[in-house]
């Protein structure tokens, strides 16, 4: 008899946890989530070129202040001239007002340079998630007297980019609060 109650009671704490795991699966695949694969790389443009003047003029610490007018920025790319087989194109955005932290968009685009002018090189988004507004804030807390910097890049593998970079001269765009910034490079093979 004993060991029934056992047996009994260790199913019922299985079932329960199994039950319970259920409960939070079916919670979270219920979550309505527009994966940037079903929208087009002009409609994050347009999403990320939309973000509020109020959030990137605010900081998200008390301590440090943050860039008004983003005036003091700069864009350094790694290296001018990539190989075409390269993994990651590179580039640091620093704001030299110092002791400003900014807003950034981490999700760079990159362009390509024709007979007609710069073009996108579309990408294939896959797993962005297109609610997001796609940027960070980048300052340093308890470091007031420095230049407050980030590194952005593109992963030339992965499938944003694969099999589409080619010689020719292209830049990078990034958005730095409500301004975009552009660096540019060559790749050769």
């Amino acid at each position: 008899m004993r060991k029934i109650v056992v047996i009994f009671v260790f199913f019922s704490v299985i079932l329960s946890c199994v039950s319970s795991c259920s409960k939070r699966t079916s919670v979270e695949s219920t979550k309505k989530i527009e994966y940037a694969d079903s929208v087009s790389q002009a409609d994050i443009e347009r999403r990320i070129s939309q973000v509020s003047d109020e959030k990137i003029k605010s900081s998200l610490f008390d301590e440090i202040p943050c860039e008004k007018k983003y005036n003091r920025i700069v864009v350094n790319i790694k290296q001018s001239v990539y190989k075409i087989d390269e993994k990651h194109i590179e580039c640091t955005v620093t704001n030299q007002n110092k002791g400003y932290g900014f807003w950034f968009c981490w999700l760079v685009f990159l362009e390509q340079e024709t007979q007609t002018g710069w073009i996108p090189v579309e990408f294939k988004p896959g797993y962005l998630d297109a609610n997001d507004d796609y940027y960070a804030f980048c300052a340093i807390l308890d470091n007031p007297t420095i230049e407050y910097s980030t590194q952005v890049m593109i992963d030339t593998e992965k499938a944003f980019y694969e099999g589409q970079l080619k010689e020719g001269k292209y830049r990078l765009k990034i958005y730095v609060g409500k301004e975009i910034h552009y660096a540019e490079f060559e790749i050769q093979d």
